[in-house]
């Protein structure tokens, strides 16, 4: 089953996908949104990218406390 994303997610799948690294950091995304004039709270971009995970969209991996 193909899971729907909102726009919101998806301007932030367009920032992961143009990052040429392997792992997309979240200052990164965080950046990419303000140089696209979408900025966005910290803890937005938090309920964001879970709510991604959740969807099997992204993954995480957990480096000590940080994902």
């Amino acid at each position: 089953m193909i899971q729907q994303i909102s726009d919101a997610e998806l301007e932030i799948m367009k920032i992961v996908w143009g990052n040429p690294e392997e792992v997309t950091l979240f200052p990164y995304i965080m950046d990419g949104l303000a140089a696209r004039g979408k900025p966005c709270q910290k803890n937005t971009l938090i309920v964001l990218l879970s709510r991604l995970m959740i969807k099997g969209i992204l993954i995480a991996n957990k480096i000590g406390r940080r994902n």
